[in-house]
């Protein structure tokens, strides 16, 4: 399946008398695709995210009558700006939080709605959104449409997470027990595998960095603009095996900012946050602190003179793969550098989000070549905010749908 092409439909009959949900699926994650979804139930048109690097495969169809973003991530929020420009009138809705932190500029365009609380967004069809847990501000929604005596209900669940993070709590699994939609929409990133819980994940990644850091290495973590890059931060900072090493960590410029809007939401809207937290943050920074060890700072700006500060093994890295890696490595450093990669990361993909910087590139054979011993200790890691096999069978068999989609991002990395 080519890149813009679209997948054939998908139809879920016997919903509705003389009428059938037809799931339009214009994008699931091939080759390079984000995630984008058409919905048609009774008379209106639903788009599900938006995720395509471009419009083609909308190209022939009506205008939606109104969009849903599910969260902030690249691969489903990346064409609303187009979107928006082609179809002005065309309502988008999201959470607050997504609106804050998406990096386009689109959050004044885009419609804000409260959790759980149903609204009428257009006659006989109401949105409501229910929280995703995945990262602050991720939502499912609710979509209902009342068809004479008759309700019809499809629940699209987006990313979603069962277990609570660092930032972010976990989808409200109790909440919605026994919903009974109609169809359920759920996404299949980490398809029917099995992976240790959370806590576990980030024990095991704690001890494999401290491994490195006893051998006085600079580790390096590239991970996209939102999500990860805040996570690894916040465990970095609250995990006891951490808090008061006296360690440094680096961030750079492109994945400042995000951390940045993190900051915003804190402040304009705790409520996406945990409670522990909003707790942490009453006390000391979440992120930027240079008081109070592990330090937190941040690199310079690409500029013309601007000096690369002088690093002390060991250290640790938090980068962008877009970003120009003598920001950061050293020439004459002349210890041992390692890279510690998520499973499943695809660094090309990541890379497509920051154009300023230039074309997509190889990124670990670059850096490699700009290391003084042109070698890197590499490490993989688990640190997954996905239902794995386990928990979409249990999301599952809690909401009893009648019907079920099961939606298969390809292997292009985790967001």
């Amino acid at each position: 399946m080519g890149v813009g092409s679209v997948l054939p439909p998908i139809q879920s009959p016997d919903i509705a008398d003389g009428g059938t949900v037809v799931c339009h699926p214009y994008g699931v994650g091939h080759n390079r695709e984000g995630i984008s979804l058409g919905i048609t139930i009774g008379p209106y048109r639903i788009l599900l995210d938006c995720g395509l690097s471009d419009l083609i495969p909308l190209e022939n169809e009506l205008p939606p009558d109104l969009v849903f973003c599910s969260h902030a991530h690249w691969d489903h929020c990346r064409s609303l700006g187009l979107l928006h420009q082609r179809w002005p009138h065309v309502p988008i809705y999201a959470t607050a939080a997504t609106a804050i932190l998406t990096e386009q500029d689109i959050s004044e365009v885009l419609q804000t709605l409260p959790w759980r609380t149903p609204v009428e967004v257009a006659t006989d069809l109401t949105l409501e959104l229910w929280p995703a847990g995945h990262i602050p501000g991720a939502a499912c929604a609710l979509i209902t449409y009342k068809q004479g005596p008759k309700t019809y209900r499809i629940f699209y669940t987006g990313d979603c997470f069962l277990s609570s993070t660092r930032l972010v709590e976990g989808m409200p699994l109790a909440a919605l027990r026994g919903l009974n939609p109609d169809v359920l929409i759920v996404e299949g990133s980490l398809g029917t595998q099995r992976y240790p819980n959370r806590r576990h994940q980030e024990n095991r990644l704690i001890e494999k960095l401290r491994s490195h850091l006893n051998q006085s290495h600079c580790v390096v973590f590239p991970v996209p603009t939102v999500g990860l890059g805040q996570e690894l931060l916040m465990l970095w900072r609250s995990h006891y095996q951490f808090t008061g090493q006296p360690l440094t960590i680096w961030v750079d410029p492109v994945l400042a900012r995000s951390c940045d809007a993190y900051l915003a939401l804190l402040e304009q809207a705790p409520e996406f946050f945990p409670r522990t937290v909003q707790n942490f943050a009453q006390h000391q920074a979440i992120f930027w602190d240079e008081r109070i060890n592990p330090k937190i700072k941040q690199l310079p700006t690409r500029t013309v003179g601007a000096e690369v500060p002088f690093i002390e093994a060991p250290a640790v890295f938090l980068v962008h793969p877009a970003t120009p890696i003598n920001l950061y490595c050293r020439q004459h450093y002349r210890g041992t550098w390692s890279v510690f990669l998520p499973e499943q990361a695809n660094l090309s993909t990541w890379q497509t989000q920051i154009n300023q910087y230039g074309p997509v590139y190889d990124w670990l054979d670059s850096f490699k070549n700009a290391t003084r011993s042109g070698t890197l200790a590499l490490e993989t890691y688990q640190l997954y905010s996905h239902c794995d096999g386990d928990g979409t069978t249990q999301l599952i068999h809690n909401l009893r749908p009648r019907h079920v989609g099961h939606l298969l991002q390809w292997p292009s990395g985790p967001d």
